[in-house]
């Protein structure tokens, strides 16, 4: 998840909360965020992430911060996800890198193939590399923006109807449902035809 830049005080507030040490400031009674995705009702994301995420930051801020949460598009697209958190539109918005590669050229890095093979072991270390050093830098501070949470869905896999596939040279000629970016890239390199379709639609 990503958060507006205008927000830092209160997303670092909420870290430091966390860290048990909040330095003294005048703050709002309650303040009520936006937080907007384009997951279905009941997606494991949501369910594990979202939800217990905001349940934590308001448990955690003794209530004072607490989340309106607009899904499933409610909002908007997936590609619209970035403008909607850059312009305030949403404090917060699921925002991922692979679908905006013109603004957030480095952390598209995460989605090469071959990375890692269980989604524990990705998650950490996108983590550990968009909260620190370039990534942090170019990709999300350079827009207006801070990475709050994330994290990395295990590795996609190839499932067809009706042909057998025994090597990366049956893909030639398939259409094939793809993220943006890097996998798109290497399905077009391999003679297949990439198809993006939002995962709400799937």
């Amino acid at each position: 998840m990503t958060v507006s830049n205008g927000l830092d005080r209160l997303a670092a507030g909420a870290a430091l909360i966390i860290a048990g040490a909040l330095a003294p400031q005048v703050a709002p009674a309650e303040t009520t965020l936006k937080v907007a995705d384009t997951f279905p009702p009941g997606h494991y994301i949501v369910e594990t992430g979202t939800e217990y995420w905001k349940e934590r930051v308001t448990e955690l801020t003794d209530g004072e911060i607490k989340f309106q949460y607009f899904g499933a598009g409610q909002m908007g697209s997936l590609r619209d996800m970035f403008s909607m958190v850059q312009s305030g539109v949403v404090d917060i918005g699921y925002v991922p890198p692979a679908y905006n590669g013109g603004t957030m050229p480095l952390a598209g890095v995460h989605t090469l193939p071959g990375l890692f093979s269980q989604s524990a072991v990705g998650t950490p270390a996108f983590y550990d590399t968009v909260t620190s050093g370039a990534i942090l830098e170019n990709d999300f501070l350079n827009n207006g923006m801070r990475p709050l949470w994330g994290v990395m869905t295990s590795t996609y896999n190839l499932f067809t109807r009706g042909k057998e596939i025994d090597g990366l040279e049956d893909i030639k000629g398939l259409k094939l449902k793809t993220i943006a970016g890097n996998m798109a890239e290497s399905v077009k390199a391999l003679g297949g035809a990439p198809v993006d379709i939002p995962s709400p639609e799937m």
